[in-house]
């Protein structure tokens, strides 16, 4: 009887074996896509799939229009929303004022907390249990109106260099 149990089994290991190992590679990583290029947009890091890839977590998203991104920017690397733990930034050079400037700043800060900051508009990214934060944060960042005559230009703005 035995024999025969063994046997089974290894019939069924045989001709399930394929089956088997594709569940398991498909187990292996939830997060993995086949599709990489999901991590960018046409321009820059989509910042919502980059919170996925970083947090392992689907993210709330507070919006935020019409605001100073200059001084949102300097409130945020100046410590005051949490600690800043990487900036990612798409910058280009302003031929008109020969000065390097960002379009597109993208804030890790402690806490799976994420900030998207562009022309005049900034996106909070966090968990369902940061809802509180969030909230703070945006209390903030509306004081911080964008003035109606200031040219989108005269906002932007980017770290310093690091010295090496």
């Amino acid at each position: 009887m035995e024999a025969i149990i063994t046997a089974a089994l290894k019939f069924l290991l045989i001709q399930y074996s394929g089956f088997l190992k594709m569940i398991k590679i498909k187990r292996r990583n939830p997060f993995k896509s086949k599709n990489n290029d999901q991590l960018f947009d046409q321009y820059f890091i989509e910042a919502k799939v980059f919170y996925m890839k970083l947090f392992k977590v689907v993210p709330c998203v507070a919006y935020i229009g019409n605001v100073d991104t200059k001084n949102i920017f300097e409130l945020i690397q100046d410590g005051k929303c949490g600690k800043v733990k990487d900036v990612y930034q798409r910058i280009y050079h302003d031929w008109e004022n020969d000065r390097i400037c960002f379009s597109k700043t993208i804030f890790v800060i402690e806490k799976n907390l994420m900030v998207k900051l562009d022309d005049d508009w900034l996106e909070v990214y966090f968990t369902t249990k940061d809802y509180a934060m969030a909230k703070k944060m945006l209390k903030e960042f509306k004081m911080l109106k964008a003035s109606e005559k200031e040219g989108l230009r005269d906002q932007y703005y980017i770290l310093k260099w690091p010295t090496t």
